[in-house]
């Protein structure tokens, strides 16, 4: 109820004294924010801390007396004389205001402050968690990818020495495009993505080693958009399918083996495609159709994830298709794709 003069209230004075509290409370939050950080309230230190908080509640209502008493007059009944500054004045408002200071205000901040800081730790052990899998995905990356050169050499040198007790001189100069092929390997040695373009010159270079084994058994045929030869690619990509079409469908064919790669782009996606017109595949053994296609999967599975689709079916006609859609990216569009992992 107020008394004074006039008939009503001094909304003037009321706003004022509103404005000059709320000024006191900001004021006193910067120190109760950084107690409350340096101080946290960590399940080991509890017992030690909550006297300290108390303490520091019960200080922080001393202040808020002390500067309220500096910064404004009390009135009585808030329209009446300012009352003299005492210690028992000061005493009755620390008493009045103790409770809601500590519990409230103080209180306020310290929960706030605590809250910040938790966030920001979740936040920092996601980010480090981020950043290991991270690490881990190119590792394994890395890992797949360094498999495919020994899988890949052992079965081209292999190829040689079945040569060399039919053709030295045809074996010779495969030896010469193996060397070729080695070179371009070890000039990507680090990365997991590379230009289509780039995979079809390695690519073209296996299949003429392939080409001085079976002759005339064996052709090919690519189908290739030029617009799709800058996409980024998994690095050789193309090769352990090509050589799973070579050793599972062409070898086990006497004449007029054909094996046809395509690329196309669509909606945004790159849809490769390596076809051979060999026996084709049972049910049985779609899934033992070479190491090379087991990393090939792993690979994919972990660059791209849900964005990859990859099928191994039957040929329309006959033979065996393996189909691989994944988003048409070129160099310097995603950086994440460019370091070999997507999130």
């Amino acid at each position: 109820m107020y008394a004074g003069k006039g008939s009503g209230p001094d909304y003037l004075r009321i706003f004022t004294v509103v404005l000059l509290n709320s000024f006191i409370l900001w004021l006193l939050t910067p120190p109760s924010f950084r107690l409350a950080l340096s101080y946290p309230l960590l399940p080991g230190k509890l017992p030690r801390r909550i006297p300290l908080y108390i303490g520091f509640g019960l200080l922080f209502a001393a202040a808020h007396v002390a500067l309220r008493l500096a910064m404004y007059p009390v009135r009585e009944n808030l329209a009446g004389p300012p009352l003299p500054v005492t210690w028992l004045l000061a005493r009755q408002m620390y008493y009045a205001l103790v409770a809601d200071d500590v519990l409230f205000n103080f209180g306020a901040v310290v929960a706030v402050a605590h809250g910040l800081m938790y966030y920001r730790k979740y936040r920092d052990r996601e980010l480090v968690a981020s950043q290991l899998e991270t690490r881990l995905a190119q590792a394994q990356l890395q890992s797949l990818r360094m498999q495919l050169h020994p899988h890949f050499l052992f079965n081209t040198m292999h190829t040689i020495s079945a040569l060399m007790h039919i053709d030295v001189q045809a074996a010779d100069h495969m030896i010469t495009r193996l060397c070729d092929l080695l070179r371009l390997a070890l000039r990507n040695v680090d990365v997991q993505l590379a230009p289509l373009k780039s995979e079809i010159e390695f690519l073209d270079k296996y299949l003429q080693i392939e080409q001085a084994r079976f002759a005339d058994r064996m052709s090919t045929r690519m189908k290739i958009e030029p617009e799709t030869l800058e996409a980024q690619v998994p690095y050789l990509l193309l090769q352990p399918i090509v050589e799973n079409a070579v050793r599972h469908g062409i070898a086990r064919l006497s004449s007029g083996g054909e094996i046809e790669i395509g690329a196309q782009r669509s909606n945004g996606r790159l849809r490769l495609s390596i076809r051979d017109n060999g026996p084709g595949i049972r049910a049985d053994e779609s899934k033992g159709q070479g190491y090379g296609l087991e990393i090939t999967r792993d690979r994919l599975e972990k660059l791209y994830g849900s964005e990859h689709d990859f099928r191994m079916e039957s040929a329309p006609g006959g033979g065996m298709q393996v189909s691989i859609s994944i988003p048409f990216v070129v160099a310097g569009e995603s950086q994440l794709r460019a370091q070999g992992v997507v999130q």
